[in-house]
């Protein structure tokens, strides 16, 4: 996921973190204490420049783009992925009534019909760079693409949105081109060109996954022109969805039904009258309140969440560790923003890591994820001392 030292000074790294220019609506929170340069195992990644100590944040960033997942029915912005959830029933009292989020009620729909939501007319504005070539339109239409990315076996459902998410950004450099703003190589006009230098090799897409077929089915949902077609060549496409999948994060926004607990703890400080609030909550949920309290509640939750994959600008510079320093956490927010946080003492030159794949999986496991979805095999302390025990 680093970049070469080159394309990112730390001058850049300072301007990134005080800009917009996302689909997100958060802002970066301070200059990130980090910068790139080159560490002895590694390659280039980021390195911290003061000492950050275990649960303090090493950056806040919105994703430069993010959609959700095939499976995510939730109702949510188009743009953030906010949820925009309705209450999922009626709720029998006042209090618990007020207390959910009314972002549904408020939410501006897309103008041309084809029913996607977005949570306010800014993200609505943004999200114009790619939904204005997406939209089908008014009434219902076969979404073949998504078809595609639903059925695919669920070894690959982590990375089932990068399809999804390369038509998105397929879609801009597209409107680009049609604006006449860009004049440049497809790959150049695409918005994570240049930010996310790490890829799989084309010809490893075009071979393990359905390259050919995906850009076929993208450039169909784009209503691109022949001319288009050969402007968004094979080549071209494969080294986008290479780079989307190499970097995309998973992202799970705070659901409308958590936002809604806290409103609802907040509502009252009385614990006898809170747990009568959560008993007449759960009277209305499947489960009831003679079941496992967890699970009526997640049962009560699950309307509302959105599951999704992004792309972020100094995310992708974190090289990978199979016992990493760092992560990224997504649910503090509403909408497709990260905190990356410490989950141990950094030293001041230390590289800052993250695990590309889940840490608690075996060697064997972590391996293939790591082969198929980043393009490397892992040389870590870690695996080095697993493969010695094997």
């Amino acid at each position: 996921m680093a970049a070469p030292p080159h394309s990112l000074p730390h001058a850049a790294l300072e301007a990134w973190s005080l800009s917009g220019g996302s689909f997100s609506g958060a802002s970066f929170m301070q200059p990130p204490q980090v910068k790139l340069a080159q560490t002895l195992t590694m390659g280039a990644g980021l390195t911290c420049i003061a000492a950050i100590h275990a649960g303090e944040r090493v950056l806040t960033e919105p994703a430069a783009a993010a959609c959700a997942m095939p499976m995510c029915d939730a109702a949510r912005c188009m743009g953030c992925l906010r949820s925009l959830a309705p209450p999922p029933h009626e709720l029998p009292l006042p209090k618990l009534a007020q207390c959910w989020p009314r972002l549904h009620a408020c939410a501006v729909q897309c103008k041309g019909g084809c029913g996607a939501l977005f949570c306010s007319p800014p993200c609505e504005r943004l999200a114009a760079k790619h939904h204005g070539i997406i939209c089908p339109g008014p009434g219902k239409k076969e979404d073949r693409l998504l078809a595609f990315c639903r059925a695919l076996p669920l070894r690959l459902a982590p990375v089932a949105g990068a399809p999804l998410l390369a038509l998105r950004l397929a879609a801009h450099a597209l409107a680009l081109r049609r604006q006449g703003v860009e004049d440049v190589p497809f790959l150049s006009a695409a918005p994570i060109a240049g930010l996310c230098e790490h890829h799989l090799p084309a010809s490893t897409l075009l071979r393990t996954h359905h390259a050919e077929l995906l850009r076929r089915e993208t450039l169909a949902q784009l209503r691109a022109t022949p001319d288009e077609c050969e402007w968004v060549s094979t080549q071209a496409y494969a080294a986008l969805l290479g780079r989307v999948l190499a970097n995309q994060a998973q992202l799970r926004p705070r659901s409308a039904f958590d936002a809604y607990g806290a409103a609802l703890r907040a509502s009252t400080h009385d614990r006898d009258a809170r747990s009568k609030l959560v008993d007449a909550l759960l009277d209305c949920g499947p489960e009831g309140k003679d079941g496992d309290r967890r699970e009526a509640l997640e049962a009560l939750e699950e309307p509302t969440r959105v599951d999704g994959t992004g792309v972020f600008r100094l995310h992708s510079k974190f090289n990978h560790s199979c016992t990493p320093n760092c992560e990224a956490q997504s649910h503090p927010f509403e909408d497709a923003s990260i905190d990356v946080i410490c989950i141990r003492d950094v030293h001041p030159g230390e590289a800052l890591t993250i695990s590309y794949c889940d840490p608690k999986l075996s060697r064997m496991h972590r391996r293939r994820v790591l082969k198929e979805n980043h393009g490397f095999d892992c040389a870590c302390t870690r695996c080095l001392a697993e493969d010695d025990n094997l």
